[in-house]
């Protein structure tokens, strides 16, 4: 028994199919989607690396007791990185990096409703 919810693990299955057609629809074929063609499998990557710059930013501010070394260069060089792989990305891809975004958005906001939602269920 391994104890997960059969609706999750559902909703897991159903959400990887949709990821699976899309990806075939718009790389495997002639695109399916118009000008939300993109490739599925490197822009979220990017998308990632996109939320490391705050979390290092924050991680220079908070951490007083590092030394210079570990609290300024080493953030600063993976700043850097990032920026490089933002940039890298835009170049490769181009206006594909503005059709994934838009559709980064709207999955962030239907999830952020949900949870909403379901934390005043909760309350």
């Amino acid at each position: 028994m391994t104890n997960m919810p059969v609706n999750s693990a559902i909703l897991g299955l159903f959400l990887c199919g949709i990821w699976l057609f899309y990806f075939y629809g718009a790389n495997l074929t002639a695109s399916w989607f118009g000008f939300f063609t993109f490739d599925s499998s490197e822009l979220p990557i990017v998308t990632v690396y996109a939320l490391y710059v705050p979390i290092f930013i924050m991680f220079m501010v908070k951490s007083k007791g590092l030394n210079f070394f570990n609290r300024i260069l080493m953030p600063c060089l993976s700043l850097a990185g990032c920026v490089f792989m933002i940039i890298a990305a835009w170049f490769a891809h181009g206006m594909a990096v503005v059709a994934f975004l838009i559709v980064f958005f709207v999955v962030m906001v239907f999830s952020a409703l949900i949870s909403h939602r379901s934390e005043t269920v909760n309350k």
